[in-house]
């Protein structure tokens, strides 16, 4: 039997009733992204890549954000994250962590420092690392999500990422075997156990680590166009989204904020402190003042 294609009209009639059945519109998206990627497979024209069919989106979305019905974002696991998970499984009142503990913070050291989804994590292989005279590694992704032609790309994993990857790595294990033997939906179940083991609680998957160091990267300052290449996405709104928290931290009013802080911490350091002018032993005037405010007026000024 042929296969026959959607009707631009079904599909916006079926998005709708999802949307009617309490479906998020991170669903509909998910749905129509697989709709799409059927019909391409087969051959066949896209139906959700019709005018109809976006505008239909677009208002389910206006919608679900008029009624307080936003789309969730997956947890990012950070910097400060990870230290609290280092911190709980090496606890000096704790049994040494287990063989699978310790392959599983290996597992989010590797994804955090090559940004990688969890279907690159799933097939990687012992063959894809190697290490580099300075003790750093590189991970070559073969191919991926935004890499449908296998183009590849080469990853820096840090120094403690290729300790932590030694202390898992079986002798005289093959090239070609699985590093860490995980499916995608397994490697995200690990994740949220082990993040809720921590005491982090809930809200984390196969995505945080992603997510988690884009986040600390731009709380460190890097670029939009910088997260883009270290992360591989062909989007700006997916990290920019990611990382909005701390964007907003870096924006103008923040930067008015902290110069201002900087401000006032110079203008009391150059104050003098009130009981050494209001009762020293010294009758002569101090004729020192009036320069000093002379000067916290001219920073002003600066300023």
């Amino acid at each position: 039997m042929p296969i026959r294609p959607a009707h631009p009209a079904a599909v916006a009639e079926w998005l709708t009733t999802m949307a009617d059945d309490g479906k998020s519109i991170s669903t509909l998206q998910v749905a129509r992204a697989a709709l799409a990627a059927a019909h391409r497979e087969a051959g066949l024209e896209d139906p959700t890549a019709t005018e109809l069919v976006r505008r239909v989106l677009s208002g389910l979305a206006r919608e679900a954000a008029r009624i307080g019905k936003r789309p969730t974002q997956v947890k990012g696991l950070t910097a400060d994250d990870l230290r609290r998970i280092f911190a709980h499984f090496n606890s000096p009142d704790r049994p040494p962590p287990s063989r699978a503990v310790v392959r599983d913070i290996a597992l989010i050291q590797v994804m955090r420092d090559a940004l990688l989804r969890r279907s690159e994590a799933a097939v990687l292989v012992w063959a894809d690392i190697s290490r580099a005279s300075d003790g750093s590694g590189r991970l070559v992704i073969r191919h991926s999500k935004t890499d449908p032609e296998g183009k590849g790309a080469v990853m820096f994993l840090g120094q403690a990422t290729m300790d932590a990857l030694d202390r898992i790595r079986p002798a005289d294990v093959s090239d070609r075997a699985s590093v860490f033997g995980m499916s995608g939906s397994y490697i995200s179940a690990r994740i949220a156990q082990i993040a809720a083991r921590a005491g982090l609680g809930k809200g984390y998957s196969g995505h945080s680590c992603r997510i988690g160091m884009a986040q600390d990267l731009a709380a460190e300052g890097y670029s939009l166009a910088q997260l883009m290449t270290v992360g591989r996405w062909s989007n700006p709104a997916m990290p920019a989204r990611y990382t909005r928290n701390q964007a907003a931290a870096r924006n103008a009013v923040a930067q008015y904020y902290k110069q201002l802080s900087m401000f006032e911490k110079r203008a009391a350091e150059d104050k003098p402190p009130a009981e050494t002018s209001l009762f020293t032993d010294d009758p002569t005037p101090d004729r020192t003042a009036p320069e000093s405010r002379e000067v916290c007026l001219d920073e002003r000024s600066a300023g």
